[in-house]
Formats: C-alpha cells, sequence, structure tokens
C-alpha cells in the first residue's frame, strides 16, 4: 500500500492501493479528526501510569504504624498482611471514625500518617510519618523522661500524655450508623435480670474484698500470680465455658480464636474483661485484666479485679489513659 502525505495545510491527502484505478481523495475535515483522535489517544497513555503512581505503604510499615501506636503487637510485624494484622486495621478505623473494612488503603494510610507525624512532633523526631525504629527510641527517651512506661510504644496512656486524641467517640458501628446520633455510654443499659452479663457482674461484686492467704495463694487457682484465674472462675460461675487461664493474654487469645476479642477500649460493656499492657504476646506486654461492673456516662468504668493489693477489688477507670489494649466479651 502507498500513502503519501501532503503538506499539512493541504486540502487532501491521496492513498494509493495497488491496483487501484486512481487514488481517492480524503477530505482534510476527516484527516484533523483522525489527527485529534491519534493526539488524544497518546495524550491517555502517557497519562495513564500517572495515576497510580502514588506509592501507597508497605505492608511491613502499615504495620509498624500499627505496632508503634499499640493496635499490634511488634512480634506481628512481619511483612505479612494476616488475620492479626486485618484486625489491627479494623480497630485503628474504628478510632478514627473511617470506613471499617480491614485494608489499609490510600485513606486508612493517610491517617496514620497524620497519627505518627503527631506523634514525631510530640517526641522531636523526623516527621515522615513513618513509624520505626528511630522513633520507637525517641518515644522511649520521651516515655522515661515523663515517668511513663519505658516500652517505645505510643499506647492510650503516652497518646494521652502527648496530648494526642487518640479516638474520635463516633460510636458507629457501621458506615450506615455514622448518619445517626451516637449511641454513647450513656444510652447504655444495664445488663438483663438473670443475663450472663448480670451474673459476671454480680458474682464478680461479691467477691471484693477477698484476700490472697499468702504468696500468691487464692481461692481461685494455683498460688501464682491470679487476676486471670479470678477473672476466668468468674466467667465459668456465671456459665461462660472459657478455660483457666493463669495468663491474661492466653485469655485474649482465646477470645479471638473463638470471635469474642476487640482491640482497644470502644464498645465496653458489664461484664467484658479489659486487658492492660500493649498486647497478648507475654506477661510483660499483657500485665493485667478486671472485669467491667459498670460503664458511666462520662466513658469511665467501674471495674473489679483479683490480685490489686493482694486482693479483689472495686476500681474507677478512664479507659482513654488506662492502657487498656483490648477486651474479651462473654
Amino acid at each position: 500500500m502507498l500513502v503519501s502525505l501532503r503538506s499539512p495545510l493541504a486540502s487532501q491527502v491521496a492513498v494509493q492501493l495497488p491496483g487501484a484505478p486512481h487514488p481517492r481523495a480524503v477530505p482534510r475535515r476527516v484527516l484533523l479528526c483522525v489527527l485529534a483522535l491519534l493526539i488524544a489517544a497518546s495524550g491517555l497513555l502517557l497519562a495513564a501510569p500517572q495515576a497510580s503512581a502514588t506509592p501507597q505503604p508497605s505492608t511491613r510499615q502499615v504495620q509498624w504504624n500499627l505496632a508503634g501506636m499499640g493496635y499490634l503487637p511488634l512480634s506481628g510485624v512481619d511483612g505479612i498482611n494476616g488475620p492479626q494484622t486485618r484486625h489491627a486495621v479494623r480497630t485503628f478505623q474504628g478510632d478514627v471514625c473511617i470506613s471499617v473494612d480491614g485494608i489499609a488503603g490510600p485513606d486508612t494510610g493517610a491517617h496514620m500518617t497524620r497519627q505518627v507525624r503527631k506523634i514525631q512532633a510530640a517526641v522531636g523526631t523526623d516527621q515522615d510519618g513513618a513509624y520505626g525504629p528511630d522513633t520507637k527510641k525517641a518515644v522511649e527517651r520521651y516515655q522515661r523522661a515523663h515517668g511513663l512506661t519505658v516500652d517505645g510504644i505510643v499506647g492510650p496512656r503516652t497518646m494521652h500524655d502527648m496530648n494526642i486524641p487518640r479516638s474520635t467517640r463516633c460510636h458507629a458501628d457501621s458506615d450506615q450508623d455514622r448518619t445517626r446520633p451516637a449511641p454513647g455510654p450513656e444510652r447504655q443499659k444495664p445488663p438483663a435480670p438473670g443475663s450472663v452479663r448480670q451474673k459476671i457482674v454480680s458474682i464478680a461484686a461479691s467477691q471484693v474484698g477477698v484476700r490472697e492467704t499468702a504468696n500468691n495463694c487464692n481461692p481461685y487457682g494455683s498460688c501464682a500470680a491470679w487476676c486471670a484465674m479470678f477473672g476466668t472462675w468468674v466467667w465459668q460461675k456465671a456459665g461462660v465455658e472459657v478455660p483457666d487461664e493463669a495468663f491474661t493474654g492466653a485469655w485474649f487469645n482465646w477470645g479471638e480464636a473463638n470471635g469474642h476479642s476487640t482491640r482497644g477500649h470502644r464498645g465496653l460493656r458489664p461484664g467484658d474483661a479489659v486487658m492492660y499492657g500493649t498486647g497478648p504476646a507475654d506477661p510483660s506486654t499483657s500485665r493485667h485484666v478486671d472485669l467491667v461492673e459498670k460503664v458511666h456516662a462520662d466513658g469511665k468504668i467501674t471495674v473489679i479485679g483479683g490480685n490489686v493489693q493482694d486482693k479483689v477489688t472495686r476500681r474507677v477507670k478512664d479507659p482513654a489513659v488506662a492502657d487498656i489494649y483490648g477486651y474479651v466479651r462473654p
């Protein structure tokens, strides 16, 4: 096929096909339309890669951000987007009142980056929005200087000390609920009479003041640290099929395996077992457990716990600053 192009200003282009008697003229307006389409197509091809050019944080970096803020144990920074990571993402999303889907997409990543930058500003390190070993060391220095537990993790108490809001009180259970009035603690009704939750509260209250005899020996289990023994004993008496646990983290892990555990402190109800520390990894990160007796209108909770000053004790806690990493529902 022979194609001859004249000047761009020519009114037509000649196209000669083999065996054709005479080239047929192509009107100028058709040629201009074809050229315009080619230019537009080339522009789209060039622009397409730019639309997705914004880099997203790696799975490992997302895990570092979550671990640095106490949503994920440091042992969970493994580069694998598994159930533990997705659960931590959902808890973070719930705290900042964005769509809860367990996927660390652009919106979730942007919220994480902003929160980490606030932390980095508070501890005086580079504000790149990426939690890592350097930020962890700076947080440890801050905690040491402010009389906080030195673990490099910005959990609820450290974040409160930094005057950084950890959660937004949207209290929405789903995207549809975000348009409805927030069901705050003041709307919460006490457990129904005869319910498992009411039994837990009643049994726990009946034990307030019971003391250990000596060397952690207690009525609820072996002679060892016994806050988890007391809590699981109460649950069992109330009819909950929970195994005997001497370690709070094991109780939380049991709850995760059976759909009963929640990271963070939003949605607490009477009868829940609240876990203190940064995560269920070991006794140094999961330090104590209390049973919720009452949720107050201002968000504070009355709790009953064993092995507090060597006895069963009732106290009032503010979940926002109580180092609660999660809770287990009966």
